[in-house]
């Protein structure tokens, strides 16, 4: 007896564990069915999603599906839209993707702009699909009572709305008087969505979403989720692996949990800190600020990090009536990038968005941005100016040591020139002109020389305290 209740302690200790130090980058089919399309405004035109769970998700490379058409699209209109790789969304909380290139302010996590409309005069079906391709959630507004995905869409609606969402939270679909965007689904309603149950597979197939057995277990290239292995399909066939396993999850492609392959994210499995981060590249013509992680073994957590400027506090957010602060739940993976857009510009990229800032910045006069970390501590640094021992109490907006369009870092993360081409969310290297000299800022105003000590760029630094902004 004594030993069989060793065992299930030691048992249900190991599961303990596991559930509570799972990376929040990984994409686990527990979790992942738990984020759902929580919210369609068709006249600020967004898409909300909410984490149900009590677990963050990572859904870097998820997408949303329109009217059986494939994915929406980007925020140029050229190609489709994909959220940034290394996004995680938090238990219990919001992300917002702007539809028809808005910019609805708003403080949940920003998932960018697509250039794709959302109406609620036309029926109306939105899937979100995750980066292993799997349906996870979808809404509808149809006037068919038993809609079919490959019914004419932009047809009969069953309501005509401006405000669709789950009340509460993660529930049932109803016509609502009043947005809530980023916040909890709450207020009147002023109808309920009854043709909620769409028909996935009108070939009479089963709509179960659940794969068949199929071979490949050990086929090639596929990954944790089982998807995109060689082995069998949904029905059993075409299997190139050398053994039987289980249809895949939510039945994509059919594969087991054998096969050999990665976890979608290639930083899946490293733990979520500081990270190592740098501004990376400052453009005064685009306007924008690029920030990059060093770290090749954390991901780093931005939520509630901002930019100071010239010393007197927070740049503005995108309305330019508050301070800008990063979103809670911000992950930018190792290695990774994330750009924030600055005087309300919208330059389209594949990194991590850190949204929109009201703010500018110059090449013209000097310039000082200070990345300030959740705690209130200098992380990095960037100062165009043309004393050679710069105070942080300097006149700021004077002379600069380079008058520059583009500046950044070269190679990522090392020392700062002038370049002639922009390189927004990918790695820096091109025709550097021009190296900056005047790089070492007293953050000491009360000392008369340059004694202060450099902020940190490496783990091993020690941080300066700042007030909170």
């Amino acid at each position: 007896m004594k030993n069989i209740l060793k065992n299930f302690w030691a048992i249900a200790i190991a599961l303990v564990s596991v559930s509570c130090f799972q990376s929040p980058d990984e994409e686990s089919p527990a979790s992942m069915g738990e984020i759902v399309i929580n919210e369609v405004n068709t006249d600020a035109k967004y898409i909300e999603l909410y984490n149900k769970s009590l677990v963050s998700v990572n859904i870097g490379g998820w997408t949303i599906h329109k009217n059986n058409e494939g994915a929406i699209g980007d925020e140029s209109g050229e190609g489709e839209f994909v959220i940034p790789e290394g996004t995680v969304l938090r238990a219990k909380s919001y992300a917002i993707i702007n539809c028809k290139n808005t910019l609805n302010e708003h403080s949940a996590l920003d998932l960018g702009v697509s250039s794709s409309g959302v109406s609620g005069k036309k029926s109306l079906l939105l899937e979100l699909i995750s980066s292993s391709g799997k349906r996870v959630d979808y809404f509808v507004n149809t006037a068919k009572e038993n809609p079919c995905i490959n019914d004419t869409w932009d047809g009969a609606v069953e309501h005509s709305f401006t405000v669709a969402c789950r009340m509460p939270d993660g529930g049932d679909w109803f016509v609502a008087e009043s947005a809530t965007i980023g916040n909890t689904n709450e207020g009147k309603t002023t109808a309920k969505f009854e043709n909620t149950e769409v028909n996935f597979t009108p070939a009479n197939e089963d709509d179960s979403n659940e794969g068949g057995e199929g071979e490949g277990g050990e086929g090639e290239g596929g990954d944790d989720n089982g998807d995109n292995n060689e082995g069998g399909d949904d029905n059993g066939e075409n299997g190139e692996g050398e053994g039987e396993g289980e249809g895949g999850d939510n039945g994509d492609n059919g594969e087991g949990d054998n096969g050999e392959g990665d976890d979608n994210q290639e930083d899946n499995n490293l733990p979520v800190g500081v990270g190592e981060v740098v501004i990376n590249e400052v453009n005064t013509s685009a306007k924008y600020i690029e920030l990059y992680n060093k770290s090749t073994t954390e991901n780093a957590d931005l939520g509630g990090w901002t930019i100071l400027k010239n010393n007197e506090g927070a740049i503005s957010d995108q309305s330019g009536a508050g301070l800008y602060v990063i979103p809670e739940g911000t992950i930018l993976p190792a290695g990774g990038y994330a750009v924030l857009n600055c005087k309300g510009a919208n330059n389209a990229h594949n990194a991590l968005n850190l949204g929109v800032s009201n703010s500018g910045v110059s090449g013209k006069k000097s310039l000082l941005l200070e990345l300030v970390n959740a705690e209130g501590e200098r992380v990095d640094y960037f100062v165009n100016s043309a004393s050679a021992t710069p105070n942080v109490a300097d006149a700021w907006d004077g002379a600069v040591e380079y008058t520059f369009d583009i500046a950044a870092r070269v190679p990522d993360g090392g020392e700062w020139y002038v370049v002639g081409s922009a390189t927004i969310g990918a790695a820096n290297g091109n025709d550097p002109t021009a190296k900056f000299n005047n790089t070492e800022v007293n953050f000491d105003p009360s000392q008369g020389d340059n004694s202060g000590d450099p902020p940190p760029t490496t783990p091993t630094q020690e941080p300066r305290r700042l007030p909170r902004v």
